[in-house]
């Protein structure tokens, strides 16, 4: 049986974004270093210094979608930790539906 449950989705969405924000500022150091000892190892610095310029873009675009959806992700976080207050509410089926 699948649990639909949408509080465990929304805590599983906060565990990935937790793992995925350190992972890649990881990545992108690791890419950054090697580009650097590449450099440093051969005196080539075409595409090393291709791979420095995407590492920027990349974590440019890493803080824009971050600060993008920064507002979601603090919801998120109420609900997660059951610190959100909700209303009880009905949903009701109707014939023609």
């Amino acid at each position: 049986m699948v649990d639909t449950n949408p509080l465990l989705a929304i805590q599983m969405t906060m565990i990935l974004v937790a793992i995925s924000m350190p992972l890649g500022i990881w990545q992108i150091g690791g890419c950054w270093r090697s580009a650097r000892n590449h450099i440093q190892a051969t005196g080539r610095l075409f595409w090393a210094r291709v791979v420095q310029i995407i590492m920027v873009l990349a974590a440019l675009n890493g803080m824009g979608e971050l600060m993008k959806s920064a507002p979601g992700l603090v919801e998120y976080a109420k609900i997660a930790t059951r610190t959100e207050q909700f209303t009880e509410y009905t949903v009701n089926v109707i014939a023609d539906g």
